[in-house]
Formats: C-alpha cells, structure tokens, sequence
C-alpha cells in the first residue's frame, strides 16, 4: 500500500489513471450550462468509435442513448440536482456503431456549481454491464417459471424501501408490476392486511437483529381478495446505510385452507376420541384389578398384558419427575369427579412417551375410568415452540421478550417476600471492530463462545439473557449490589480470559458491565434505567470494568 498525500502529484494522477484504466470504465465530463463534454477513450470504445469520431459534447451522449433510457437518465439527474440523491446512477442503453445496443452503468457526481446554485460540472464513468443484463434476464426468465416471487428488498436507514429486482409472480401476489417498487416499496406494504402488520414487522425486526433468516406467514389483500402467502427471506448487509433481503413469498391459501380445516377435524377428532373411550382402561378400586382396551396396548408396545399389569402399573411407569403430578392427580379424584393430567410414561423399548390421561370416577367411588392418548409429537413440539418463543435462535441463552417477563416477575416476588434482587447488563467491548475485522460469521462464534463460558458461572435460579445485538443481562435473584458486583466480576474476569478461535484467528473480547438492585416500591422500569445508567458509566470509565 502507498500513501498517496506523499507522492509527487504528476506521479498519483499517473497512478489514478492507471487504476481508471485497468477498471475498463469510461469516464466522462459534462458542463451541464455549456454542453461541452470530455470523453476519455474507452467511453468510445464501448460504443465501437475511436474517440476522435465522437463530438466532444453531450449531443454524443443523446444521439447514441435509447430514447426511452434518456427519459430515466434525465429524471435521475434532476434527482441528484435537486439533492434528493447523493449521486446520479441509470443503467442505459447505448447504440454501437455495429447497429447492436450496449448496456452501461452510468454514474456520476455535480463536482461544482455556478455562483447563481446551478449544476457546473459534473464528473462520472460508464462501465458496460452489457453480459450482466443478459444473465438477469436469464434469471429473470427463470424466476418467472417459478410460482410466486423471487425479489430483493433493500432497508435503508433513512427509512426507504424498494425492491431492486422482483420476478412478474409480484403482480400476482401483491397486485404491482416489478417497475412499480424498484424505487419505492410503499405499495407493497398498503396491500398487507392490517391486521397482521405488527406482526410482519416484528419478525422483519427480529431477524435483522439476529442476522437470521426471516419466516413469516400473513395475509394480503388485493381489489378485496384476500390470500394467505409465505415469506422467507435472509438478509445481508449491502452498504453502510442499507441492508437487502434476498427471498420469495409464495401464495398458500389453498395449504392454509387445508389446515384451518385440518385444524377444525383434529379438535372434533379430539373430543371424539375422549367420547368413544378410545384407549381406555377401567380399574376397579374394591379388587385393585385394571382392564385395558387394545389401543392402551398398542400405545404401551405391549404384545399382552404385562405380568404387573395391576392397578399400581401406571404409577409404577410413570417418569420420576412427574409422579408427584400423578399422585396429586389421584388424590384430587373423587366421586363423580374429572381429572385430566399430561405426564411420561414408559413404553416397552425404554424410552418415554407423553400420554394425555382424563380419568373420572363413578359415583359408587369403586370404578375408575380413564382414557389415554398418545401425545408424544404435539408436546415435543408444544416444548419445541415454547423453547423457540423463549430462547436466542444463535447462542441458545434467553431471549429479551423472556428475560422482559422474568424481570416483572422477580420484582413481583422482591415486593412480596422482600428478597433482594439484582441485575447485571453488560455489553461486549467494540464488537463492531469485531464484526468489521473478521466478518459477521465471527461475530456469531464470539457471541457463541461468549455464553457457552458464562453459562457455567450462572445459578439455576439466575436468569441469563442476550437483550440485543451485543447486549447481554443477567438477573439474579436473592442477591444483593455488593454479592452481584462480585458476580459481574467473575463474568468479567472470565471473558477477559476467553480466547475464541475462529478461520486460525484469535480473538479476544472484553466487556462493561453496569449493576443495580432493586428498590422497595420501584419498577421493574427503574431497575433497567439504573442498571443501563451503571453500564454508561463504566463504559466512560474505559470499557473492561464492572460499575455499580
């Protein structure tokens, strides 16, 4: 690398225009007040002139451009004039003097003004971008094939949306053109159903903060028709100032048919089941003695009844952690009484299923009857979705939205029994350094690495969440300022301490950590605010400290 302030001006312009050169880019000048323009020879050569053949104005420009281009030319000049861009940018077509068209990125910058605020000169380049058009259209043949629409939508900081590319299924799915939102996405968002807009936006929200993909099903409504569409999309961070979201949203109205109503059959299955004792079993209390229908066998993986098959059976298969349930269930029953109990109990091969149990006893008090259904897959996933709902997808601690309901909890219990509770917020030091120096894939591992130490430091009873991007807090119940001050300061030490290694790198993290505790009568708001207010210090303080 050379530092370009330390050399001979005469030898950097050489340079420079070597660098122009080897880009193959064609440069131009334009006095926009007198027409005159300045081309260099490659701007020519993209045409097939030499530069000698082409009048050194902007006739040149006007006369070899598609008539139709002039017109998006012209409107993003005055664009970029006005200020409403920072550049000029128009993807145009230029006739060859072969007779074919040319494809070019013209782009440019108003390098001086007049004194009375007109545009002077303006200074830019062509690059012939002729192939890649081509392979758009490819793609964009491709993408037309296939249902739906294939896009990309790009965030910008300020607010814009648009959608650089979108396959024609859009006008079907969202009731635009592709022409109509690749400048302004607004449209698109007036056809959401209202009703499921926050949504939408929480999850675009969710997985831009994570970096992870976003999946979504809502409802869209066009000319009062309304469908129910997928969208998966993964984002990726385009420039500084915007992110793109590469996907396709597909129409599922026929397949959410099916489940709303597949959904309506299983509820009636439900109740069907429970009606026609389907998996049942009747014990009689006066002989200990228990019948069971075949399906119980089935469930069970019993070939015929086992040899311990008497009324304590249940109970004596029952999981461990869930006989204290059991009992209590038993001993709630009552003549002419319900019970409905969810539990494990073990099948044949060793491992455990989960079972739905909705006994009742007579009125006599002498015969129980029960039904029992297997319901291994819906609690799998009931525990899946709740684990999902409640953990950070990358790193596996709390999410916020389930620290946010622990924190109003443990207050709630501070109050009333008048234990301590503290909170610890820390963030990484520089983690944007770190992301920008190894690349976002090593940021993942470091947030990673990050909890998987921590996690062995944390209580049972501790709540350990990742609040935001870098942004970690750890409640701590049953603890005090001064025991919690010790506790960030184990944290500290150990991420201190913490190497990661990633692509033969390592990297070292430190981090600021903020403690407060709970005051009688506070809020869990309060608690925030001084736990956040301990963090700012101790980031002013020079990062790596703890602070209360």
């Amino acid at each position: 690398m050379y530092n370009s302030s330390s050399l001979p001006e005469s030898l950097y312009v050489k340079k420079l225009l070597s660098m122009i050169e080897a880009t193959q880019a064609g440069t131009w000048e334009w006095n926009v007040q007198t027409g005159e323009c300045r081309f260099n020879a490659r701007w020519a050569n993209i045409i097939g002139y030499q530069l000698d053949e082409l009048s050194p104005s902007i006739e040149s420009w006007v006369q070899h451009s598609h008539p139709d281009d002039l017109i998006l030319s012209n409107q993003r000049l005055e664009d970029h004039f006005s200020g409403r861009s920072p550049f000029y940018e128009c993807e145009a077509r230029m006739r060859h003097k072969d007779g074919h068209w040319v494809w070019v990125r013209d782009s440019g910058r108003c390098e001086t003004w007049t004194a009375d605020g007109k545009p002077e000169w303006v200074i830019g380049s062509h690059i012939e971008i002729t192939h890649l058009v081509e392979l758009r259209h490819r793609f964009s043949t491709i993408a037309a094939l296939i249902p739906g629409v294939v896009y990309e939508f790009q965030q910008f900081s300020d607010g814009r949306t648009r959608f650089p590319f979108a396959s024609a299924g859009i006008k079907e799915i969202y009731g635009v053109t592709p022409e109509q939102v690749v400048d302004d996405a607004s449209a698109i968002f007036k056809a959401l159903h209202p009703d499921d807009i926050p949504h939408i936006m929480a999850t675009i929200a969710d997985a831009k903060a994570t970096m992870s993909d976003w999946i979504c099903e809502y409802r869209v409504v066009v000319d009062d028709k309304e469908r129910w569409v997928f969208g998966h999309a993964r984002p990726i961070y385009k420039t500084h100032d915007s992110m793109s979201w590469y996907g396709m949203i597909v129409d599922i109205s026929e397949r959410k048919a099916m489940e709303l109503e597949l959904e309506r059959h299983r509820r009636n299955l439900k109740q069907a089941q429970t009606l026609t004792k389907l998996g049942h079993w009747e014990a009689n209390l006066k002989d200990k003695s228990i019948e069971w229908s075949e399906m119980i066998y089935t469930i069970l993986g019993w070939q015929e009844k086992p040899e311990n098959g008497d009324f304590h059976f249940f109970r004596a298969s029952t999981h461990p952690d869930d006989l204290e349930r059991v009992l209590a269930a038993e001993n709630e029953l009552k003549p002419g009484h319900t019970v409905d109990i969810q539990h494990r109990i073990k099948h044949t091969d060793g491992h455990y299923l989960w079972v739905r149990q909705i006994v009742e006893m007579e009125a006599s008090g002498e015969l129980v009857l029960g039904t029992l259904r297997d319901i291994t897959e819906e609690k799998e996933l009931e525990l899946k979705l709740k684990e999902q709902a409640e953990r950070d997808p990358l790193t596996g601690a709390y999410n916020r939205r389930y620290f946010t309901e622990a924190l109003e909890n443990l207050v709630h219990r501070s109050e009333r029994y008048q234990e301590p509770l503290a909170l610890v917020t820390f963030d990484i030091d520089h983690f944007k350094q770190i992301n920008d120096t190894f690349g976002h894939e090593a940021g993942d591992r470091v947030l990673i690495e990050l909890v998987r130490t921590l996690d062995e430091l944390v209580r049972t009873s501790d709540i350990f969440a990742r609040t935001g991007g870098e942004e970690f807090s750890l409640l701590l119940p049953n603890q005090n300022v001064k025991q919690a001050t010790k506790t960030a300061e184990r944290f500290r030490a150990a991420l201190e301490k913490l190497v990661i290694r990633t692509h033969h790198q390592a990297i070292r993290i430190t981090a600021s950590f903020g403690v407060a505790e709970h005051c009688n009568g506070g809020m869990h708001s309060d608690l925030l605010r001084q736990a956040d207010s301990a963090l700012y210090v101790a980031k002013n303080r020079g990062r790596n400290c703890v602070n209360c």
